[in-house]
């Protein structure tokens, strides 16, 4: 059974400024989310962290906050929803950054 909390390292700058190289999230394994959320979404062997910025019934459409570093849905695309691990709660490393919160 998969763990219903699990954290993430992110590697590379799509989340500059929001999200940091070397910051830890934590990430609450779960299928609901809204618009404006942060997301991990499982595409081919890698887990990346986007934004979501439209849905409809099936699909999602992500975005990363540094859209000049970013591989999102304008490259792969819209995502079904069943890709979508699960939702970030906030980060949690480095310390000094602690406050961070999404919403």
């Amino acid at each position: 059974m998969a763990k219903k909390y699990f954290p993430v390292r992110v590697l590379g700058d799509s989340m500059r400024p929001t999200i940091l190289t070397g910051d830890f999230l934590m990430v609450k394994r779960t299928h609901q989310y809204r618009i404006g959320d942060l997301v991990v979404v499982q595409l081919a062997e890698q887990q990346l962290v986007k934004r979501v910025v439209d849905a409809n019934a099936e699909q999602v459409w992500l975005s990363g906050d540094n859209v000049k570093a970013s591989d999102d849905s304008r490259k792969f695309g819209w995502i079904e929803k069943n890709q979508i691990v699960g939702k970030v709660l906030f980060r949690y490393w480095p310390k000094l950054k602690f406050s961070f919160k999404v919403k």
